[in-house]
C-alpha cells in the first residue's frame, strides 16, 4: 500500500491525482495512509485538487472522501509552499477551488499564491 514510484507516488496519491473515487475508497478502507506525501510535498488532497480531468474521474468526490476521513489538512503546504486552494486556482479548477473555499473553509491567501507563477 505504500510502495511509491521514484516521486514518492504511493497508489493513493495516483487514485487521487486521476480522481478514482472507488479506488480511493478501497485503498482508505485498506488502511492506506492518508498522510503520504511525495517526494514534492504533495498530499492526497492536493493531488486531486491538482490532478487531471478524464473522463470517468471525479476529483470533488475524491475531495470529498478524504476530508470526511477527517485526515485531510486543508491548509497543508508542499515544497514550495503551496497549498490545495493554490493549485487548483493554478489548474483552472473552479469547481475544486470553490468546493475548497466554500465547503471546507480554505485559507483564501493560499489562492495568492498561484499569482505568483
Amino acid at each position: 500500500l505504500e510502495t511509491g514510484s521514484n516521486w514518492g507516488y504511493t497508489p493513493l496519491l495516483a487514485a487521487c491525482y486521476h480522481g478514482r473515487v472507488a479506488i480511493v475508497s478501497w485503498l482508505l478502507g485498506l488502511g492506506a495512509n492518508r498522510s503520504a506525501r511525495t517526494l514534492a510535498g504533495l498530499t492526497p488532497l492536493m493531488m486531486a485538487a491538482y490532478g487531471d480531468h478524464r473522463p470517468g474521474s471525479s476529483h470533488i468526490e475524491v475531495m470529498r472522501l478524504l476530508v470526511k476521513s477527517g485526515r485531510a489538512s486543508i491548509d497543508a503546504c508542499d515544497a514550495r509552499g503551496d497549498t490545495a486552494l493554490c493549485l487548483a486556482c493554478r489548474c483552472g479548477h473552479t469547481d475544486r477551488a470553490r468546493y475548497l473555499l466554500l465547503d471546507c473553509f480554505a485559507c483564501p491567501s493560499g489562492a495568492m499564491a498561484a499569482a505568483r507563477y
